[in-house]
């Protein structure tokens, strides 16, 4: 079978909540996931391989601009370049739905995340101090 990308559904959220609760020190809940996957102007996809959801990227599409939402890969499967295949796969989205560009927000103690986006082309535009309590966000922009 190998490995395909598609859009998540409601019947993903089990797996995204376990993906997002071994990616992130304070994961988003069930509630968030089904309003976002609930919402038109989001978009959700998901890599799957024969055992199931192994990472997903979430992004947000309006008035021509987008916004990484979040994306993270299973911990086993880090550092093969999924989290490259599913950033592309969004990209691909939010340009086909007109943005022009995308931003996201990272914690600045997040190294891998910078490097990933460091690599793909990403600037930084901004800081928020503290903007995690214990930790600045870095805001990130690239031109799509």
């Amino acid at each position: 079978m190998g490995m395909h990308l598609r859009r998540a559904d409601a019947d993903d959220l089990a797996a995204l909540l376990v993906i997002e609760s071994a990616s992130y020190p304070e994961p988003w809940d069930e509630a968030t996931f089904r309003s976002f996957l609930s919402d038109p102007s989001t978009v959700c996809l998901v890599l799957v391989d024969e055992l199931g959801i192994i990472g997903y990227a979430l992004g947000l599409t309006s008035l021509g601009m987008s916004q990484l939402l979040s994306i993270a890969v299973f911990p086993a499967r880090r550092g093969s370049g999924l989290a490259t295949q599913l950033l592309d796969a969004l990209v691909a989205e939010c340009r086909a739905r007109g943005a022009s560009y995308m931003r996201l927000e990272v914690r600045s103690a997040n190294r891998s995340a910078r490097r990933l986006y460091d690599a793909y082309g990403f600037s930084m535009i901004g800081l928020r101090p503290r903007y995690y309590g214990d930790d600045d966000a870095l805001i990130m922009s690239l031109n799509l």
